[in-house]
């Protein structure tokens, strides 16, 4: 560990109990079977305080300061999010069976097992003073008092899962969609093509679950795209008096300029890309192009 380096490590928890979740009011209790009431012709969803949701995080961060004058911080975070049928307040609620929760209890679509982050300031060594220096003090002014800073932050990416027709179930379960069955490794060339960022999972591993049932996938078992990112920056400080100075700055945001990509569409019965279809096929990036700025800020 570098000298004068802090390093902490933390445990983070939490449960919440009686999550509004949205369910179907009238739902049959097994594929088939009547509704509790079948006066009501209206299957509306309306929401009770019946589930929960949990977070397990391990957190470990350090600070550090080198005799060059780096400086920089280092996080990862190890953790799991689970939840049941719904990844928010009212939102993106998948109840398939209302009498059985457990089925859609699953991770949370915004569940990041890894997550890390890094830091860092650099001063350049280039001016009057510094390692690399010059005879003239005009050309030292110009050259000195620069600073390299970046942000580097990478994640596992986002969940997900795949849908199919809720009608299937034959429960009068009209909030949502059902899950498909997974009948293969979604992660796997299919028949005639290859996975490729466009074409991220094999839609041949999935199918329609039988007439009166629920499919077999469990909720929010793949991941889009991982999340990567590199902001970098210059800074340079002119001082005109103790309290006054104007400060140079030249940022580039994803200086890689690498794409992200979105989920792909997740409902079965879109059909696959290569029939005409658009299931398993991405449409869009989860992230910005590379962008860049130049500002001059004046301090007083």
């Amino acid at each position: 560990m570098a000298p004068g380096a802090v390093a902490t490590i933390n445990y983070v928890g939490s449960r919440n109990g009686r999550i509004a979740t949205t369910v179907t009011a009238n739902a049959a209790s097994v594929p088939g079977g009547p509704v509790p009431y079948p006066d009501i012709l209206f299957q509306a969803p309306y929401t009770k305080s019946i589930s929960s949701t949990d977070y397990n995080g391990l957190q470990i961060s350090s600070q550090f300061k080198l005799h060059s004058g780096i400086t920089g911080t280092i996080a990862y975070t190890w953790s799991k999010a689970l939840t049941t049928g719904c990844d928010g307040y009212n939102s993106g609620c998948v109840i398939q069976d209302p009498y059985n929760l457990g089925m859609d209890r699953g991770p949370a679509a915004h569940d990041l097992t890894h997550v890390f982050a890094s830091s860092f300031v650099v001063p350049l060594p280039f001016g009057q003073g510094k390692r690399f220096q010059t005879r003239s003090g005009l050309v030292n002014h110009i050259i000195g008092n620069w600073q390299l800073n970046g942000i580097l932050s990478l994640n596992s990416g986002p969940r997900y899962s795949v849908f199919t027709d809720n009608s299937l179930s034959n429960t009068e379960n009209f909030n949502g969609a059902e899950l498909a069955n997974l009948e293969g490794n979604p992660h796997a060339s299919g028949p005639g093509y290859t996975l490729d960022k466009l074409h991220p999972i094999n839609y041949f591993a999935f199918a329609n679950p039988a007439l009166g049932t629920f499919g077999n996938m469990g909720r929010n078992t793949l991941r889009a795209d991982w999340g990567r990112n590199l902001d970098l920056s210059f800074f340079r400080a002119f001082t005109l008096s103790e309290s006054k100075r104007f400060e140079f700055r030249a940022e580039a945001f994803n200086v890689t300029n690498t794409p992200i990509m979105g989920f792909p569409d997740t409902n079965l019965g879109d059909g696959n890309a290569y029939q005409g279809g658009t299931f398993g096929l991405v449409s869009s990036t989860a992230n910005t192009e590379r962008q860049l700025q130049v500002a001059l800020k004046f301090y007083f």
